[in-house]
């Protein structure tokens, strides 16, 4: 378009902002001792990312919305378009999910508030049987820092399934507070899931399990692999190396 060839003569480029929590003085220590022993097992072991279950969680609402990123509106007058997903009273779910070894884990759903005995309850009933049966038990555990992860019952369940072998508040190694942009569910994966999960409008909290359901199973061992890529990591300050 002739816009586009005017922003081309004046080198302009289209770039994408990436939005990452606000650091405190007090965390770039924690998330430099956290990265330096990321890449001392890697350097041991080139394929030590594989080996680790990454876990998150997140919320869906039935009004959700795609990636804004992503969604542009072309008009000669301002059409005004209201996004729906703020309004109050929308139902919700709470969705649990992992990443290992080029495959997702999950996802399993909340009913109501996320507390230490129901997230025990989802590993104990539904994330450790499955990964028992699906034969491939990861080395590793990774966890963030939320209050009902760190629930004594959660931390001497870990300590039972994975000896000296889960990262977390609590673990064998800490995960640094405020650092979703060093998950790959959390920099990469949700928002690929929800851009997909909202393509087509959603009427009921059944549809929009379904939805996520079938979209976690679309994603492919090469688009898992590519969230380890380099271009994809965001450094310890916040910033995309």
């Amino acid at each position: 378009s002739a816009v586009r060839q005017v922003l081309r003569k004046n080198k302009f480029k289209p770039y994408k902002s990436c939005e990452v929590h606000v650091l405190f003085d007090h965390d770039h220590v924690p998330r430099e001792t956290m990265c330096e022993w990321f890449d001392m097992n890697i350097n041991t072991n080139p394929g030590f990312l594989k080996s680790v279950l990454f876990s998150d969680e997140s919320p869906f609402k039935v009004k959700g919305s795609r990636n804004p990123s992503h969604q542009f509106f072309w008009a000669d007058k301002n059409p005004r378009k209201i996004n729906p997903c703020r309004q109050q009273g929308s139902q919700s779910v709470m969705v649990w999910l992992g990443m290992h070894n080029e495959r997702l884990v999950g996802p399993y759903f909340f009913n109501g508030t996320v507390t230490g005995h129901s997230y025990l309850q989802l590993l104990q009933e539904k994330l450790i049987p499955d990964l028992r049966a699906a034969g491939e038990f990861p080395t590793w555990f990774q966890q963030h820092d939320a209050r009902p992860h760190y629930s004594l019952i959660v931390r001497q369940y870990l300590d039972q399934v994975f000896p000296g072998h889960w990262i977390g508040r609590g673990g064998f190694t800490d995960w640094s507070a405020r650092s979703p942009d060093l998950n790959p569910i959390d920099f990469a994966i949700w928002p690929i899931l929800k851009d997909r999960v909202y393509r087509h409008e959603i009427d009921s909290l059944e549809t929009l399990k379904r939805r996520i359901e079938e979209e976690c199973l679309a994603f492919s061992a090469e688009e898992l692999e590519a969230m380890f890529e380099p271009s994809n990591h965001i450094g310890v300050s916040g910033e995309i190396v």
